[in-house]
């Protein structure tokens, strides 16, 4: 799905797929790429595709300097099952995105990376984060941040986020703990 502004896509919504990496790639270097505001990225695959890190790198890669707004949900083709893959967002942290202000990703494991962003004021995360792939987030330079959105957060970050400085900023704050044996069970 395309939306279209003087030539150029402002926006767009597309269903990656993970067989076909080069595909994808080619449609982020087209020409009429170059000022996209808006990214929404459904990256469905087999229960066992697991590498979709190659749609991070791949965005990371080319500076987009008017993209605002970036999802990504990763999930089992066909099904209402979790979100699987694992993805590090560290590539996404350069100079490559210097308006984006909306993140949200949904995977089943995720590595935000040190978040490093001074016009980010959204950001959400739906998958599985370990204590350690959280520190970073403690530890971010995110002064426009005010939307903040963390799903299967792991036992006690609820506490080290109200003493981290991120907190004092925060109009929004939704915290959902995780629950393996909720996994285990039901499979949502």
């Amino acid at each position: 799905q395309l939306d279209w502004f003087c030539g150029y896509v402002r926006h767009f919504r597309i269903f990656v797929d993970d067989e076909e990496p080069a595909a994808f790639g080619e449609l982020l270097e087209h020409p009429s790429m170059r000022y996209v505001q808006s990214i929404d990225l459904d990256i469905p695959g087999g229960r066992y595709a697991d590498d979709r890190q190659f749609v991070i790198e791949m965005l990371g890669a080319q500076r987009r300097p008017c993209l605002k707004t970036l999802r990504l949900n990763s999930y089992v083709r066909g099904g209402n099952e979790p979100p699987i893959g694992d993805l590090d967002l560290a590539p996404l942290w350069t100079e490559a995105f210097p308006r984006l202000a909306s993140l949200a990703v949904r995977a089943r494991f995720v590595a935000p990376g040190a978040l490093a962003s001074h016009t980010l004021t959204s950001l959400t995360i739906d998958g599985e984060m370990t204590p350690a792939a959280l520190a970073p987030l403690l530890a971010s330079s995110l002064p426009a941040l005010t939307e903040l959105a963390l799903y299967d957060t792991p036992d006690g970050f609820a506490d080290k986020l109200a003493a981290a400085p991120l907190a004092g900023q925060l109009t929004k704050l939704e915290l959902h703990p995780g629950d393996p044996e909720h996994y285990e069970q039901t499979g949502e």
